[in-house]
């Protein structure tokens, strides 16, 4: 059996978020129409744009199932060439 392709997304704002603007939308309604074809793993920040409070009930630093995808929320500010270096190792996406 082939194994799934795996995503890696990247994006500043994610679910439960609203404030980022569109793009929350389309990521997750692509997540959520080819979730059953793919494997989407995100990493956002842990909070909507703008805000200083974290969302509440997730997890920092691990994979959240969030819908069809798995979703990593971080602490700002987060993106660090060290996290992208053990993410890739981790899941070795085959799409970025």
């Amino acid at each position: 059996m082939k194994n799934r392709t795996k995503v890696l997304i990247v994006i500043g704002t994610y679910l439960p978020g609203s404030k980022g603007g569109g793009h929350i939308r389309s990521i997750s309604s692509l997540v959520e129409a080819l979730g059953d074809i793919f494997d989407f793993y995100i990493i956002c920040l842990d909070r909507d744009t703008g805000a200083t409070d974290q969302y509440p009930n997730i997890e920092i630093g691990v994979w959240n199932k969030i819908g069809k995808g798995r979703v990593m929320y971080l602490k700002p500010p987060g993106f660090t060439f060290t996290l992208y270096r053990s993410i890739f190792s981790e899941i070795k996406p085959d799409v970025l």
